[in-house]
């Protein structure tokens, strides 16, 4: 029974006067079609699961997140294209944040940012907005516009802008294709 409900009830119990009035209300809420009386209708504003399933069947526009194996991913990034370099960014910043967040952890406190991929990823969403139209392009001047757009967007000695910037010299230099970044597993 809902808070609100149970306050309800007390107030139409301790004022008669009031009870015309707010017994419409409780019997407005009790219809058992709408929901199951015993338990809340949603926990930090989400529906149940069974309600959350049915929507996302229902939902034509969802987001399904594909899950691609490394040789998908050499396979996309083999062409040096400006998106392939931006897929490499984006695993950088992820290292740089994990990075950051171990060396946050082991200080005394152990407060760890949260945040910061979060500003990492919207400044990367700025990049890709600013090299729109350019995505499947690995033409040299596409890529310095990148190299361009990236170092301006981050602060200066970043090491993950560093590291992009090798590897796109790297491409326009030897043709070498850009590597996803990748983490030693630690047992």
């Amino acid at each position: 029974m809902s808070d609100l409900r149970s306050r309800l009830i007390r107030l139409a119990a301790a004022k008669p006067e009031l009870r015309a009035d707010l017994l419409p209300l409780l019997k407005d809420d009790a219809d058992p079609a709408s929901v199951d009386q015993n338990r809340p209708e949603s926990y930090y504003g989400l529906p149940p699961r069974g309600v959350q399933a049915a929507r996302r069947r229902e939902d034509p526009n969802r987001v399904v997140l594909m899950v691609t194996t490394d040789r998908q991913v050499r396979a996309s990034m083999a062409d040096g294209s400006v998106e392939s370099f931006l897929l490499v960014l984006s695993g950088l910043l992820t290292q740089q944040d994990k990075r950051e967040s171990d060396r946050e952890a082991k200080r005394p406190g152990g407060r760890v940012n949260i945040y910061r991929l979060g500003h990492y990823m919207r400044v990367l969403g700025e990049v890709r907005d600013a090299m729109k139209g350019r995505e499947s392009s690995s033409d040299p001047a596409d890529l310095e516009a990148l190299k361009a757009a990236v170092v301006g967007a981050f602060t200066p000695g970043f090491a993950p802008v560093s590291a992009l910037v090798k590897a796109v010299d790297r491409f326009l230099a030897t043709g070498a294709a850009p590597a996803y970044p990748t983490m030693a597993r630690r047992a």
